[in-house]
């Protein structure tokens, strides 16, 4: 059993590697203070799709299913200087809103342009998702 858990999250990842929102999936596993464990991946969103009222939405594909017994998911973006949380709601990205969605196992980053009529809003955006028990 315990060489089925690191099999399946190796498989896994390498799914994530083809996903159509990811160049890159990186897995760190960390234990906290508390003893309990919290898996972080890291991901490069390069393919976004156009959808509607100038949102586009690049789509993690399966991502629920690498932590399915974990009780708590943050989403961030990151930037050279922070990390910001979108999983919790919009929050202000370069001149327009930046938020993340479940939809079943998949996970949605959305954007919503400002004032542009970009086909693409960014080349690359660094995404962080963090799951806990």
């Amino acid at each position: 059993m315990k060489l089925l858990i690191p099999l399946f999250m190796c498989s896994f990842i390498l799914y994530l590697c083809e996903s159509s929102c990811t160049k890159e999936a990186k897995e760190k596993i960390i234990t906290t203070s508390a003893g309990r464990p919290v898996s972080e991946f890291r991901f490069l969103a390069t393919d976004w799709e156009q959808g509607d009222n100038k949102n586009f939405v690049c789509s993690l594909r399966d991502i629920m299913n690498s932590r399915p017994d974990a009780t708590t998911m943050k989403v961030f973006v990151l930037t050279d200087t922070a990390e910001m949380l979108i999983s919790s709601g919009q929050v202000s990205f370069m001149n327009g809103k930046l938020w993340s969605e479940e939809s079943g196992a998949d996970l949605n980053v959305i954007y919503h342009a400002g004032n542009t009529s970009s086909d693409k809003p960014f080349d690359q955006l660094s995404i962080k998702i963090v799951f806990s028990d």
